[in-house]
């Protein structure tokens, strides 16, 4: 049976994707062109928040197996995780973190 699964991880100091671990803190003032997976598209870091871009906000998979590796072989063969979902009512979400 698959679950829902947030592909992201933010909180008051750092932003994170939950797929291929790239994680990011807030600080120096800086622009970062996203993970290694494609997920997230941007990191605009502040010393006071984190900006951020989520491409899939949820994906669908078994979690009795490592659902990292397969969304990751997912990606490498369609570019996508075969089973998403966007964060609702957005097709690209932007977060600030205060």
């Amino acid at each position: 049976m698959n679950s829902k699964i947030k592909t992201f991880h933010e909180d008051d100091k750092k932003v994170g994707c939950l797929i291929c671990g790239v994680i990011c803190h807030n600080g120096k003032p800086q622009w970062i062109k996203g993970c290694l997976c494609g997920n997230i598209s941007f990191f605009d870091i502040t010393p006071e928040y984190i900006r951020f871009s989520v491409k899939w906000g949820f994906v669908f998979e078994n979690l009795d197996y490592d659902w990292k590796v397969n969304v990751l072989k997912q990606i490498e063969y369609s570019g996508k995780p075969l089973n998403f979902e966007n964060i609702p009512g957005k097709d690209v979400v932007d977060y600030f973190l205060k």
